[in-house]
């Protein structure tokens, strides 16, 4: 996921402002609370973050199909500070580590996993940057392997699983290397 800078300007936060606004965001994650969720963001909040298909989205309405789908897979999905917020030296970034956990229930969609009834927790680092109060741009950045190992998405390490995922990586890797070798190179 590469990173976008906004083409809107930001403001500035303080360390206190961007604290209270943990606050309030983790207790609206917690409560499930969508509405209260998108409150705290701009119209156009840009959110960056690896659990979305695509890597990003823009605006209120896929704020709200991303809570969805992130609720209706994980219903008891709990997210607490693991650490202080922190806020850039020129105050206009702030960025917290949030522990992010949850018995998968449902469907995972995207991509479409099933429900294994299984605990996965994850910590995320997220960076916010703010306009008129509010959120405008989230950066998730956190280990998603893990997660999916804990989910039973991905194999274990040394298992058969693994074994027969790096085969089929081979597989996709020679078609990679044929296709690069067959397109005209650019200067």
């Amino acid at each position: 996921m590469a990173y976008e800078p906004l083409d809107a300007p930001t403001d500035a936060v303080s360390a206190e402002v961007a604290r209270d606004f943990a606050a309030r965001y983790l207790e609206a994650l917690n409560a499930h609370d969508v509405e209260r969720v998108v409150s705290l963001t701009t119209e156009d909040v840009f959110w960056e973050d690896p659990y979305v298909r695509g890597g990003s989205f823009r605006g209120h309405n896929e704020l709200r199909a991303f809570f969805a789908y992130l609720w209706r897979a994980f219903p008891d999905l709990e997210v607490r500070l693991v650490d202080d917020v922190y806020v850039s030296s020129d105050g206009m970034k702030a960025a917290a580590p949030l522990r992010f956990g949850g018995v998968m229930k449902g469907r995972l969609d995207p991509p479409g996993f099933a429900p294994t009834q299984t605990r996965g927790e994850v910590v995320i680092a997220v960076f916010w940057e703010f306009r008129d109060g509010k959120l405008c741009h989230l950066r998730a950045v956190t280990d998603l392997n893990d997660f999916a190992r804990q989910i039973g998405a991905v194999p274990p390490p040394g298992s058969l699983g693994e074994r027969l995922a790096v085969q089929l990586q081979r597989i996709a890797a020679r078609r990679f290397r044929r296709r690069a070798a067959q397109e005209p190179t650019q200067t």
